[in-house]
């Protein structure tokens, strides 16, 4: 009796870790990879860092200016070490859609470029991200990711993701040199 017990707790066990661990790499829609790309420190002592973000073909995600029928973005950084604060540098979107509904956003991936200013710059940065995007296909759903990466000192080598992400900014009528323009949609 105490043998039978015994196999079914292991067998038990056995059933429950796996389901966890399928839990935890089940797929979400739309996303085939995440993660944090390491970047290098600037110098002033912060770091250029980004995030990027693979889609399923022809799925897509929004901008941090979304509109009211989309999922805004949100990331948080609440669990990680040695950062004081962290600034996106969103890159230049994509108008996608059809005439009567347009999104702005990217399609099939993204790298969203991000400066961390940490408390101590001589020291490593632990990023652990947390975060929830909508993507979408014909329908919008809210993905949820987790990443993490340690940013290290004195790293200097350029990432060309990072680099390409960041000359796609868009652009401010001062840097464009032009002045009296309005742009919107009708």
């Amino acid at each position: 009796m105490d043998l039978l017990r015994k196999i079914m707790q292991l067998i038990l066990t056995i059933v429950i870790l796996w389901a966890e661990t399928e839990y935890v790499h089940a797929k979400i829609p739309g996303l085939e990879n995440t993660q944090i790309l390491s970047g290098w420190q600037n110098m002033d002592g912060s770091y250029t860092a980004a995030i990027k973000i693979d889609l399923e073909q022809d799925w897509k995600t929004y901008w941090h200016s979304t509109g009211e029928t989309v999922i805004l973005p949100q990331f948080s950084f609440s669990g990680s070490k040695n950062v004081n604060n962290i600034r996106f540098i969103w890159p230049a979107p994509f108008l996608f859609g059809n005439r009567d509904i347009w999104s702005i956003g990217y399609q099939d991936w993204l790298v969203l470029p991000f400066i961390v200013v940490p408390k101590n710059k001589a020291r490593p940065v632990l990023l652990e991200l947390s975060a929830i995007i909508g993507v979408c296909e014909q329908i919008c759903v809210s993905a949820e990711f987790e990443a993490s990466e340690i940013l290290r000192p004195y790293v200097k080598k350029r990432d060309p993701e990072i680099i390409a992400a960041l000359a796609s900014r868009p652009k401010t009528k001062t840097d464009g040199k032009v002045h009296d323009l309005e742009c919107g949609f009708s």
